[in-house]
């Protein structure tokens, strides 16, 4: 096979131009690239330290509002129980007072009739 005029043309029209290789990255492109997609990952996993970070406190602070839930229904357990034994002590004060004016009553009769 001959090398002709024709076909070394038709090779190096096949080759790339300069315009062609505008396109391509270079290799201090490249080599920022590789360092941007580096820090990505670092983000990336520092991201996702901070999610699982996230929901255990969120599990946590779920745990906290269900525990002061009990605490409170607790508290107000233990106020209906003060407020009914408050409500008996007074009824119990009210009928000894009831009790001890009619015992003074009656022995206010008794001294009118010793007094005569």
């Amino acid at each position: 096979m001959d090398i002709t005029k024709e076909y070394f043309d038709q090779q190096l029209n096949k080759l790339a131009t300069k315009e062609d290789l505008k396109e391509v990255a270079t290799k201090s492109e490249l080599k920022e690239l590789k360092t941007d997609l580096a820090d990505l990952k670092t983000d990336v996993g520092t991201l996702k330290t901070d999610v699982a970070d996230l929901k255990i406190n969120v599990s946590s602070l779920r745990t906290e509002v269900a525990t002061f839930g009990d605490d409170l229904a607790d508290i107000k357990k233990a106020l209906a129980e003060l407020s009914q034994r408050d409500k008996q002590d007074s009824d119990m004060f009210a009928k000894d007072i009831l009790d001890l004016q009619h015992r003074m009553t009656a022995l206010e009769k008794i001294a009118q009739e010793l007094k005569r």
